[in-house]
């Protein structure tokens, strides 16, 4: 399972594409960056968790709760 991605090596790549296209522009926040990269990937994360556990509940509850459970927990791992 590939490891959470490195939120800010990515936000100072950002950052540094910005001030090389725009060098008037002045500071980049590369923690504004950094957050916001973060918060989509909880969001993306929170989206694949809900639809797993909507096909899940088609297959039905208690055929699938240990399954749900495990499902959930690795994803929630990814967040760290």
């Amino acid at each position: 399972m590939p490891d959470t991605p490195n939120f800010a090596l990515i936000a100072r790549q950002i950052a540094l594409t910005l001030a090389s296209q725009e060098p008037a522009r002045g500071g980049v926040d590369v923690g504004a960056i950094t957050e916001q990269l973060r918060a989509i990937w909880n969001a993306r994360g929170a989206a694949d968790l809900r639809a797993i556990e909507s096909e899940l509940a088609q297959i039905g509850v208690k055929a699938t709760a240990h399954l749900r459970d495990t499902l959930g927990s690795a994803l929630q791992a990814l967040d760290r």
